[in-house]
């Protein structure tokens, strides 16, 4: 007789996936929603500025009336509901329902996206001091000052490909998830094939310009890296235990018998320390070269390939059985030294640029880089960006490694195995990866040239702060006309008889017009996933075990396959959010995403 558990394991076994577009059409999706984010934050159509608790109950009675601000929780409800709908739900129609006609789903957001931005809407410093004037008795706490240190782009890429790997690890037990989007047996292309090299991606892509500056490796930054990847180690372990504990059902072709995914991650710190301290000054792109040639060189010439495919699993023996766990690892740490040398590049600040290519760009006439180009609020000028210089960057390498990838794939004839995590899955992952930061950072930059700078916002303020001093225009006009102006009922807000201010920003105020950019930028959703992001992974697995236990997945009508979904997708983003706006950081490793420190000046 047939049980639950094997009709499971038969569900998602022997598949060969689809083409390479199907899984990429997702990654246009992912784009596509955030064009439409970027259109609506930039048109003030989404709240940009959360409401900051007040410091005080000062009794100091406010220049500018403004309504009661919402609560800090009302407020992170309702904007992670809105960014639910603009940025999951395209997400989940597009694994499900509407994959088939996902090319429509993307030509839909591009088309709201620019209806959002030619129809009327109110001037961004406007918005930004209304927001600020309901919360200028307050400060930014260090959390919300140190989200927005955060490049945005890295955000929303590390971010997004969390949620699509989110959704896909439980949608995959239902009849409405594609096949074709399911992880492949042996070769060919997948969604959740693409999700798992992304993942490694997504980490040492941040992870670079860190371990890049870390100092010298010393026997104690072993015994270090040690103590960060125990967690996820055990991690690993607990799954194992439970997985056999409750006859869990396992796709024993995917990683072996007793491997995990989580072990494969816990053991990049520790192969990372152990070649920076054999190889001083490590180059992580020639570590990637490496790696990848000599486990191909293996797999095509040495029998590797055979071995992994077709050797018997031999009880007893802990290497045969979890072959493809221990073998693949050599791709993955390939494609993760791969994206730390992308980010050791593109992950710096204009004050991290050498002096050799400062000088280059000073010789061609674009001036000093420029940190964060517009978007920092500068307003643009001759000074070349530094977006703009990382977009010229990825273009580079995305030209190179599918140019590289097509090669290999097609003139040697060598098929992607996601198994095995050959040379060509690897190249096809980062091809993929460096395309879609490409993408971000794109989008990024060009709603970036939008943003008013500094001076602007300040020329804009209605009200005259305490501390400001007029001109001598406004100062030099007797007491009876400012009597008159001050009774005149008729007056606004921004009426040119308000007295000057000098064209700049206090302190307090650049800091709230930071948050508030920040907020334009990057969805907030995106900002506390990707502050929690191992521990949202490992809350997905837990629900994803829950509901396989409870529920028979494969007798699932449709609709109450997307409702499980959408409910599922909504409790793991929701506690995404809530540890946010607690102040909690889950930390069980130490690789973040935050801007390198400024370099010193010799």
């Amino acid at each position: 007789m047939v049980t639950s558990k094997d009709e499971k394991i038969a569900f998602v076994s022997g598949l060969s996936g689809g083409s390479a577009w199907d899984a990429q059409l997702i990654i246009c999706v992912c784009a596509a929603s955030f064009l439409l984010f970027r259109a609506l934050a930039h048109a003030n159509r989404l709240p940009l500025e959360a409401p900051l608790p007040s410091s005080s109950s000062s009794s100091k009675p406010s220049k500018l009336k403004v309504s009661s601000a919402p609560s800090s929780v009302s407020w992170n409800a309702t904007r992670a509901f809105a960014e639910a709908i603009v940025l999951v739900l395209p997400i989940l129609l597009a694994l499900t329902t509407a994959h088939a006609h996902a090319p429509t789903l993307i030509a839909s957001l591009v088309i709201i996206a620019f209806v959002a931005l030619v129809a009327p809407r109110r001037s961004i410093p406007a918005t930004f001091w209304d927001a600020y004037y309901a919360s200028e008795s307050s400060h930014p706490s260090k959390s919300q000052l140190k989200l927005a240190s955060f490049r945005p782009f890295s955000v929303v890429f590390r971010s997004c490909l969390q949620i699509v790997t989110v959704a896909a690890i439980l949608a995959v037990d239902f009849r409405i998830f594609p096949r074709e989007f399911a992880k492949t047996e042996t070769f060919g292309y997948s969604l959740m094939d693409l999700g798992v090299g992304g993942f490694i991606f997504s980490n040492g892509f941040v992870a670079g310009p860190r371990l890049k500056t870390s100092p010298p490796r010393t026997p104690a930054a072993l015994l270090k890296s040690i103590r960060i990847s125990l967690p996820v180690l055990l991690i690993g372990i607990a799954r194992l235990i439970t997985t056999k504990g409750l006859e869990y059902q396992e796709h024993v072709t995917e990683y072996g018998v007793h491997w995990n995914f989580f072990f494969t991650l816990s053991l990049l710190p520790i192969l990372t320390s152990l070649l920076q301290y054999a190889v001083p000054g490590l180059h992580f792109g020639v570590a990637a070269a490496a790696l990848f040639g000599g486990y191909q060189y293996l797999l095509q010439t040495r029998g590797l390939e055979e071995y992994i495919l077709h050797a018997p699993r031999v009880p007893g023996d802990l290497f045969s059985m979890n072959r493809e766990g221990m073998c693949s690892f050599l791709g993955y740490a390939g494609i993760f030294f791969a994206a730390a040398y992308v980010g050791e590049r593109v992950l710096k600040d204009g004050e991290m640029v050498d002096r050799e290519e400062a000088a280059a760009m000073e010789a061609s006439g674009y001036g000093k880089p420029k940190k964060g180009g517009k978007a920092e609020g500068e307003g643009p000028g001759k000074s070349f960006s530094l977006d703009l210089l990382n977009l010229i960057d990825l273009a580079s390498l995305t030209s190179c490694v599918t140019m590289l990838f097509l090669a290999i794939r097609y003139e040697r004839g060598i098929e992607v195995s996601r198994r095995m995590a050959n040379l060509p899955y690897s190249l096809w992952v980062i091809s993929v990866c460096l395309g879609f930061l490409f993408s971000v950072l794109a989008i990024d930059y060009l709603f970036s040239l939008g943003i008013p700078s500094e001076s602007s916002v300040a020329a804009a303020n209605p009200v005259l702060p305490p501390n400001a001093t007029p001109k001598p225009r406004a100062a030099s006009r007797s007491r009876s006309a400012s009597r008159s102006r001050s009774r005149s009922k008729s007056r606004s807000r921004t009426s040119s008889r308000t007295p000057a201010r000098a064209n700049t920003l206090t302190a307090r105020e650049r800091e709230h017009w930071h948050l508030f950019v920040h907020r334009m930028r990057t969805p907030l959703i995106y900002d506390c996933v990707n502050r929690n992001q191992l521990a949202v992974f490992l809350l997905a697995n837990l629900l994803t075990g829950a509901v396989n236990l409870t529920l028979d997945t494969l007798a699932m009508p449709p609709f109450a396959s997307f409702a499980i979904l959408a409910a599922y997708l909504a409790v793991v983003v929701g506690a995404a959010v809530i540890w946010n706006a607690l102040d909690v950081t889950l930390n069980f490793n130490s690789v973040g995403s935050r801007r390198p420190r400024k370099a010193k000046r010799e």
